[in-house]
This record gives structure tokens, C-alpha cells and sequence, in this order.
């Protein structure tokens, strides 16, 4: 979204969603400020991001959005820091948003074709949620060069449009990034270089890989997976390889006296891999139901105690996932490992039966209801590893995917809150999601192609 402010004295506020991430252009010299000589620019009291001149004395920027009320916008210049504007944020649509926090794995921080990014985060379930209802919710957002993801050109042709193996196309670009990241006189990295936004306190503490322990636990120094995304997602100062990784996801949300939390995916790693493996269902990578729930007790708990409204999604079915099905699993084995997924669920809905501000979603029920995908008057979307729902890599959702959880979420708010809220933009989600039927089309890919 384009919003643009004339600037003159006195500054007339804009009145913005709280929830930012929004781009606005401001007439700096009108203010007496040539935007060329623009340094940095602060709003609510964090710094906006991709600022670039538009011509005409005009300054692009994003916002980061803040608490409800009136800001200054704050420009910094060799000569000094001049106020330019003013921003005026919204609440939100109800005060149980004032705090909104997230926490789990990949889905909930935002991943999409094996990859993270500003792109990807701004479009997961929590951060779609949070823009639907105004609320502010603070992204570590990382840069979307980070890492090399997959591509549309990365598929297999039809009808087999075989899904490309992950591991060393994300490995690879990883340690790329990593390199140049490094000091070499100090062996230390800056991995706030890897974020567009290092000086936020996130409110979406979610970490893709992560495990209901180290949610629960946090990342070993010595673990050079999750300490790595624990560095480059929450780690503010220079650290080596092997430092301690810092507050655990859930110790860093109970800091933050949230008012609401959502969680999509707090135990998909602990079974997830099991189903994706190459090599047959690999049970190595089933972590014990008994653990789980044992888990799952202390979190809940302590979730529970935080005095937020606690919104916990269960998982769909593996077999569901595009992913998985092309591994061809043997069925009993498959259908072995869904029966501890059941064991899983149930576990969870054990646990949150005992605390009343605690609420499971239930994505299982809604994608076994879904499973023929949703029809327009001009395509389909599925489930397939085309069909719009899913993301290349064949496990996370797209855009619209997404917007989707968001919205089960929504409702599910509305309904044991007594709420009436806003609804998800699925038309304009749709219209910019790179993995949509419109996309598709334009390069001659259709799911119906594919097995």
C-alpha cells in the first residue's frame, strides 16, 4: 500500500493501521529536508526501512507501525535529526490484540519454497492476522537474499512435477550468507546485517526447524542448525558460532506480557521430517508422544499463565502434504505415523482442556473438509504441488494458503471471544501471491497437469 503526506507546519497526522508495514512517501522539502541528504528516518520510536527518493522532494519509506497514537516522523540528516510528518496509528479492532505474539516453527514465523524472508514473514498466518485486525506486531524480518529458494523452474514437469530435493539447495545458500556475515580479524558475525529490521523487539518469536523442546528449552550453543536460525532471527549483537543463543522462544514471549498468542505449528518438527524423508518413513525423526505431551503440559501451562488468550492450531494430516505423497511411502507406514500424529493432537487437546484462556484450532478437521480445494469462476486451488495452496517446496503454504490459517484463525477468535472482526483480503492475497493459478497460467503450469 502507497500512502503519500504533504508535509507543512503544522504537520497534519496521517492515520495509519498500527500494524505497519505499510509504505508512505513524504514531501521532505517541503519540510526544508532534501530527501537526497536523508540518513535514516524514525517513526513510533523505530526505524522505518527501504527508504529511497521518489523525485519532486519526495521520500519513500516503511513503516514498522507502533502503539496506538499520535507519532512524530523523525528524519536523521548530516546536519541533525529534523521532524518531517506525523503519524497517527489506530488501535486495534478489539484491545486482545494489543500484544499479539507468535511462536512455533517455520509456518508461523513465515516460510514459503524452503525459504524465509521479509516476503514470506509478512505473508504467514500471524503477520496476515495482525494486518487484518490492526494490530501491532513487531517481525524480525530478514533479508530475502539471504538464502536461495525454490522456483517455479525448479519443478518437475508434468505429470510428475517432481518436487526438487531441499537439503543442499538451502544448505548452500545458507553458508553463502553466513560468509559474508564474518569478521575476519574477530571470527565474530554481524547477524544483524541479515535483517531488515534488527532494531525491533520481535513479537513473532517463531523459529523455522525448531522443536516443541526447543521452544521450550531454546537452541544448544553447540547445535549449528538451530542455533544459526536462533543468531540470524533474534540475535542483536556480533556473536562466533558456538555462543550462547540467548532467552528461549518462550522465555522471550512471557517477557513480552502478550495479550493474545497464536501458534500454528508448535509441534509440526517433531514428526514432520519422518514423513518428508527420501528414504521411507524415518522414525529417527519422531520424537516420542510421551515427550511431547510432557512438553506440551509445561507449555501450555506457562502460556496459559502469561493471562493472554492462547490460540494453538493441532496439524493436519502428513499424507495431505504434496510433499509427502510424492515420497511414496509405504501405507502401513504412513498410516503408523499418523496414528502418533492422532496421539499428538490429542495430547494438545488434553493439555489446553485444562486452562479456559487456552483454545485449539483445529486445521485437521478444516483441511480434511477442504480436500478438493476451493473453485472460482476461473481456476481452482488445491492442495497439489501446482494448486495454489502450497508453495513449492511442497510443505508450506503460499500467500494464500496462509490467508486461509489466518482466517480459521479469525474466526475461531471471534468465536470464543464474542467478537466481530474484520476478514482476511483473500481477493488481494490471491492477486499478489507468485504461486497462485494467475502465475501458473502465464508460464503455461497447471495443477491439473501434474498426477
Amino acid at each position: 500500500m502507497l500512502l503519500l503526506l504533504a508535509c507543512s507546519a503544522p504537520f497534519v497526522p496521517q492515520t495509519l493501521s498500527g500494524a505497519g508495514y505499510e509504505e508512505v512517501v513524504l514531501d521532505t522539502l517541503a519540510a526544508g529536508v532534501d530527501p537526497d541528504e536523508v540518513l535514516g528516518a524514525t517513526v513510533a520510536g523505530l526505524p522505518a526501512y527501504d527508504l529511497r527518493t521518489t523525485g519532486g522532494g519526495r521520500l519513500a519509506m516503511t513503516l514498522q507501525g507502533g502503539t496506538a497514537g499520535l507519532h512524530d516522523v523523525d528524519v536523521q540528516t548530516p546536519t541533525g535529526t529534523v521532524t518531517v510528518g506525523a503519524i497517527e496509528y489506530r488501535p486495534p479492532a478489539d484491545p486482545v490484540f494489543e500484544r499479539t505474539v507468535a511462536i512455533g516453527a517455520s509456518i508461523t514465523m513465515g516460510f514459503q519454497d524452503a525459504a524465509s524472508g521479509a516476503r514470506a514473514q509478512l505473508a504467514s498466518p500471524p503477520a496476515l492476522l495482525a494486518q487484518t485486525v490492526g494490530a501491532w506486531m513487531p517481525l524480525p524480518l530478514l533479508r530475502d537474499d539471504l538464502w536461495q529458494s525454490v522456483q517455479l523452474s525448479d519443478m518437475g514437469e508434468a505429470p510428475g512435477c517432481e518436487i526438487p530435493a531441499l537439503g543442499g539447495l538451502v544448505l548452500g545458500s545458507i553458508v553463502d550468507a553466513l560468509a559474508a556475515m564474518i569478521d575476519p580479524e574477530t571470527g565474530a558475525y554481524d547477524f544483524r546485517s541479515a535483517r531488515k529490521t534488527p532494531d525491533v523487539v520481535p513479537h513473532n518469536v517463531a523459529i523455522g526447524g525448531y522443536l516443541l523442546s526447543t521452544v521450550l528449552e531454546g537452541a544448544a550453543a553447540n547445535d549449528p542448525v538451530y542455533s544459526i536460525l536462533t543468531y540470524l532471527t533474534l540475535q542483536n549483537d556480533s556473536v562466533r558460532l558456538g555462543d550462547d543463543t540467548g532467552p528461549t522462544p518462550l522465555e522471550r514471549l512471557e517477557a513480552l506480557e502478550p495479550t493474545l498468542i497464536i501458534s500454528t505449528d508448535l509441534y509440526g518438527n517433531d514428526i514432520l521430517s519422518a514423513a518428508t524423508s527420501s528414504t521411507g518413513i524415518d522414525w529417527s525423526q519422531v520424537t516420542p508422544p510421551d515427550e511431547i505431551h510432557a512438553d506440551l503440559a509445561v507449555v501450555v501451562e506457562r502460556l496459559s499463565a502469561t493471562g493472554a488468550e492462547v490460540f494453538l492450531g493441532n496439524l493436519p494430516r502428513l499424507d495431505r502434504l504434496p510433499n509427502a505423497i510424492q515420497k511414496q511411502h509405504d501405507p502401513d507406514e504412513m498410516a503408523a505415523l499418523l496414528e502418533v500424529l492422532d496421539v499428538y493432537n490429542a495430547a494438545l487437546d488434553e493439555e489446553a482442556a485444562r486452562w479456559s484462556n487456552v483454545h485449539v484450532v483445529d486445521q485437521y478437521q478444516y483441511v480434511e473438509d477442504h480436500l478438493d480445494g476451493f473453485e472460482t469462476d476461473d481456476f481452482s486451488l488445491t492442495l497439489g504441488p501446482l494448486g495454489g495452496l502450497i508453495s513449492y517446496d511442497g510443505v508450506h503454504f503460499s500467500d494464500t494458503g496462509n490467508a486461509l490459517v489466518a482466517e480459521l484463525f479469525l474466526e475461531n477468535i471471534e468465536t470464543e471471544l464474542g467478537l466481530t472482526l474484520p476478514e482476511v483480503d483473500m481477493v488481494n492475497t490471491l492477486l499478489g501471491d507468485p504461486h497462485s493459478p494467475l502465475v501458473l497460467d502465464v508460464y503455461g503450469r497447471s495443477d491439473s497437469d501434474c498426477e
